[in-house]
C-alpha cells in the first residue's frame, strides 16, 4: 500500500510536466529563420469549405465559396483555393470560378487565377487565366488572353475591361469576333 500513493504522485507530476511542455510548445512564437528572404507571417485562421454571403434587404448580392480559405490579419487579406463566386445585379446572375484567389478585405479588391471561367444566366461564358476585380467600383480587368462565348458570337482578344454598372465590356488588343445569325445550341 505504501508504493501506490507514490506511483500516483509520480504519474500526476509526469502529466503536469508533460502538459506544461506541450502548452509551451503550442503557444511559443515560432523560431525566426536565419534567411535574408522576407518570411510571410502564418495565417491566423484556415477554414475548409468557406462560404461568405452578402445580402441586402434579405436578397443575396453576392456569395464567395472556397474549398480552403486562409486569413492573414496583418494584411487583412484572404487567400483562397478552388474559388467560386456568384453575384446578382438586377435580373443578371454572374458566376465565376478559379483555382486560386486573393481578396484585400479593406479595399474590397482581389484577383482570381488559374483557369478562370465566368458565366452569366443569359448564356455568356468568359475564359481567362487571371481576373482582377474591384468590388467597390464593380469592375474587373485582365491583361491576359480572353475568350467570350455567347449564344450568337465568339469574341477573343488580349486584355479586358469590364464594368458591371455600365454593363460594358472592352477587349484591348488583337480582337477577333465571329457572329452567327442564329443562336447556337
Amino acid at each position: 500500500m505504501g508504493k501506490q500513493p507514490l506511483r500516483i504522485a509520480a504519474l500526476c507530476v509526469l502529466v503536469v510536466v508533460g502538459g506544461a511542455i506541450i502548452w509551451i510548445n503550442l503557444t511559443a512564437a515560432p523560431a525566426k529563420r536565419q534567411s535574408s528572404d522576407a518570411v510571410e507571417p502564418a495565417a491566423q485562421g484556415i477554414l475548409s469549405e468557406f462560404v461568405y454571403t452578402r445580402t441586402q434587404g434579405g436578397a443575396m448580392q453576392w456569395e464567395l465559396r472556397a474549398r480552403e480559405a486562409e486569413f492573414f490579419q496583418q494584411r487583412n487579406q484572404l487567400t483562397l483555393k478552388q474559388v467560386e463566386g456568384e453575384a446578382v445585379s438586377g435580373a443578371r446572375r454572374i458566376t465565376v470560378q478559379g483555382e486560386r484567389g486573393e481578396v484585400d478585405l479593406e479595399n474590397r479588391r482581389g484577383s482570381l487565377s488559374g483557369n478562370v471561367v465566368g458565366k452569366t444566366n443569359d448564356g455568356y461564358i468568359l475564359h481567362t487565366a487571371q481576373l482582377n476585380f474591384d468590388a467597390r467600383n464593380k469592375t474587373a480587368t485582365t491583361d491576359e488572353a480572353v475568350l467570350l462565348e455567347g449564344p450568337s458570337l465568339t469574341v477573343e482578344g488580349v486584355g479586358m475591361d469590364l464594368d458591371l454598372q455600365k454593363q460594358s465590356f472592352a477587349l484591348r488588343e488583337r480582337v477577333r469576333a465571329s457572329l452567327w445569325r442564329e443562336t447556337r445550341q
